[in-house]
């Protein structure tokens, strides 16, 4: 029997059509309604001649081949019907028949009543002048059985550790069924099982398929198995790690998948090569440039501070364009985890003016291979800004018949020439105390080229000045 079914668009959706095409605005169709009405449309009509259901749209798409030709489908589950459908229609958002079509021959949708249980999708072709000017509304809450889709799409699940099929279950409750399975699911383990008005469908997913699950923890299915492949593979690091393939001072890392750009707060872990450090050091990620490799400070790496072998992690700070090292604990062996500095002051005979703080020189050191800090004229000079526990002794001795002295300050410190801290105090005795001691301890914060200098305050009874003889010693440490 020869087969008679089209669709075209109705004059008022012609009419429509052009009108949106003119003013630069769609038609927005909403509905598919369905009949059994016989007559053979020509278009002028603005209803079907009888509508048994209006349906939302289930699904749409271009015809291949044909890109002014689109598709709709409305999907019929097991329990609609019984219908014998010879007719069918496009409605738009004002309630217009925008397109009707008709089948012949007729499609047949009986229920389960039946005996037959079927369900499936109607879909109607039509042809516009140009698909643009149209905009279709879907429902998302149309639920179609997931057998009927032609490629499996990633899909929310309600479980992966049932292996008995729920006593009530709703049609589109999706399950993973679990191991050892029974019931209607025997023999089905780690297949998708979708309940459906029809019953239980059984899909086998391919490899590469994703579901979640309510809690929004995702699986893949890898080697026939849904594995947490996300969380499997941030656990093990091998998205963030790599060994350096680099030389000593110029770190070079491959990862995979490969970063599209240096972005700050990206987090690198190395391994270092069989090479430690011998100065300033850059790393280089998958090509995308050297980038110099700091302290926690952002200062430059020195010698022996990224030991050979060792595990490195960074981040990217953009700010400074560099890679900060966030478990540097530097050069250990030589000078322990942070620089450690000794400077003396020699003994001599020092003139203080009353109430003045008078510089006591320092005129040899001891320090560390960090170089943290560095003798300068006679002070210290903070190179690294950082946090310093600092220690200053001083011994002055004067003849107090001559020097009577009260409230003096021997380990007095000056920061860039002006008062830190006083330390302790004294009071002489002139009658029995020649050689006064005193000493100062404080932690503070420090900038690069911050000058520190041991100073002695005295405050004579009677004279201007006073002359000592001083010895001072600093012991100054980075703990930041």
């Amino acid at each position: 029997m020869p087969q008679t079914s089209f669709a075209l668009l109705t004059n008022l959706g012609r009419a429509k059509e052009a009108a949106a095409f003119a003013n630069s605005t769609t038609v927005e169709i909403t509905h598919i309604a369905i009949g059994d009405g016989a007559t053979v449309p020509s278009g002028g009509e603005t209803a079907l001649y009888n509508q048994l259901a209006l349906k939302t749209i289930s699904d749409h798409g271009t015809v291949v081949g044909a890109s002014n030709v689109a598709y709709f489908d409305c999907f019929l589950e097991a329990a609609e019907g019984p219908y014998t459908i010879r007719e069918a229609g496009l409605y738009d958002v004002d309630g217009d028949l925008i397109a009707i079509a008709h089948y012949d021959p007729p499609i047949s949708k009986p229920t389960p009543a039946s005996g037959q249980t079927v369900e499936g999708t109607i879909r109607l072709e039509v042809a516009f002048s140009n698909v643009a000017n149209i905009t279709i509304s879907i429902d998302p809450s149309m639920k179609v059985a997931l057998q009927r889709l032609t490629v499996l799409r990633w899909i929310p699940i309600i479980s992966m550790s049932l292996a008995t099929p729920p006593a009530s279950p709703v049609a589109g409750d999706t399950y993973v069924i679990a191991t050892s399975p029974t019931g209607s699911w025997s023999g089905q383990a780690g297949k998708i099982a979708e309940y459906t008005t029809a019953g239980w469908a059984i899909i086998a997913p391919p490899n590469g398929h994703g579901v979640s699950l309510p809690d929004g923890r995702v699986f893949e299915r890898v080697s026939g198995t849904y594995v947490e492949k996300i969380a499997l593979d941030s656990q093990s690091g091998k998205w963030v790690y790599a060994a350096d393939s680099g030389t000593a001072n110029a770190m070079v890392v491959t990862l995979d998948p490969v970063p599209a750009a240096l972005t700050s707060g990206m987090i690198v872990r190395v391994k270092k090569s069989a090479n430690a450090n011998t100065g300033a050091t850059t790393l280089n990620v998958n090509g995308l440039g050297a980038k110099a490799v700091a302290r926690l400070d952002g200062s430059d790496m020195r010698p022996d501070d990224l030991p050979a072998n060792m595990p490195i992690t960074a981040h990217y700070d953009g700010t400074i364009n560099k890679w900060v090292v966030v478990n540097f604990v530097g050069n250990y062996a030589a000078n322990g985890p942070f620089s450690e500095v000794n400077l003396f002051g020699g003994s001599g005979t020092l003139t203080v003016p009353h109430a003045t703080y008078t510089k006591r020189s320092f005129t040899s050191a001891t320090i560390g291979a960090h170089g943290d800090v560095s003798l300068v004229s006679g002070s210290c000079k903070i190179l690294t800004a950082g946090r310093y526990f600092v220690t200053t002794t001083a011994i002055c001795g004067s003849d107090p018949a001559t020097y009577p002295v009260v409230g003096q300050y021997p380990s007095a410190i000056l920061k860039n020439s002006s008062l830190l801290s006083n330390g302790s105090g004294f009071a002489m005795d002139t009658a029995k105390v020649k050689e006064v001691s005193g000493s100062n301890v404080f932690v503070a914060d420090f900038a690069a080229n911050d000058l520190l200098d041991a100073a002695i305050y005295q405050g004579s009874a009677g004279a201007s000045s006073a002359s000592f003889s001083t010895s001072v010693a600093m012991s100054i440490v980075r703990v930041r």
